[in-house]
């Protein structure tokens, strides 16, 4: 697929054709074209690669019904980092990169880094300030919305259909979706297959839409492969889906502070 930016689209410039439909109709077709079925999945985990320009991450994730989630991401380049006082590897050494943890657990919001055994103290999870909870809590239902279609009965989030819109497959449905403390977003489907394309919403930086393409069958359900993500038109990370779990046993305490 070619992405391209959409920027009027959070403007509310949408082109209507015919009678207008309900939300729910278009996330309930979206949801059948997927095989996904509300309450179906309770938990979803994820091992993926994170490309950002010149780093690359490995990304574990999960998600949990009804209030967890965890993002666990560990550097595997650094760019050409030269600093002999950085943790940048030399050749033929051995080094692993300290893991940065950001975590949901209902109310208990948290993020910090984890090292390897052998390595050096893992620093403490640090204390979020309310703006940065409120960040960790929206990417959360972000998440939610983009692989499962679902969202947390801590979050309720209300859609609105606006109609359709071109898009870079013909023509899409959008759908706006607003929650508490002004979260927003909006969702595009494709009109022939119903599946979602993308998902945008604004930030400090400025638009952000999640181009979801890839389209994989995983334990019966077909969930996207490829996240890109662009902000004011240009790529900032691609997010490739290496491995999908559905329903596995998840630990209690994966989601507390070390």
């Amino acid at each position: 697929m070619r992405f391209r930016a959409l920027v009027p689209l959070l403007a509310c410039t949408v082109c209507f054709a015919g009678p207008p439909r309900s939300a729910q109709d278009i996330l309930t077709a979206a949801r059948n074209a997927l095989g996904l079925k509300r309450g179906a999945v309770h938990a979803l985990t994820i091992a993926a690669s994170s490309d950002r320009g010149s780093q690359s991450s490995d990304v574990a994730m999960t998600l949990e019904m009804p209030d967890k989630y965890l993002r666990e991401t560990r550097a595997v380049s650094f760019g050409g980092l030269s600093d002999p006082n950085s943790r940048t590897p030399a050749p033929g050494s051995f080094f692993v990169p300290p893991t940065t943890v950001q975590c949901v657990d209902g109310d208990d919001i948290w993020s910090g880094v984890r090292v390897a055994p052998g390595g050096d103290e893992p620093q403490k999870p640090a204390p979020l300030d309310d703006s940065r909870k409120r960040n960790l809590s929206f990417q959360f239902s972000r998440y939610l919305l983009v692989f499962l279609l679902d969202t947390r009965p801590d979050f309720p989030v209300d859609f609105e259909y606006l109609g359709q819109t071109p898009s870079p497959t013909g023509m899409a449905d959008v759908v706006e979706g607003k929650g508490p403390e002004e979260f927003l977003v909006r969702l595009f489907f494709d009109t022939k297959t119903h599946r979602p394309l993308m998902l945008a919403y604004t930030s400090p930086s400025g638009l952000v839409q999640l181009w979801l393409d890839k389209y994989r069958e995983d334990g019966g359900f077909l969930l996207p492969h490829r996240l890109t993500t662009m902000v004011n038109g240009d790529t900032t990370e691609v997010f490739n889906v290496k491995k999908v779990k559905i329903n596995p046993p998840v630990p209690e305490e994966k989601f507390k502070a070390f």
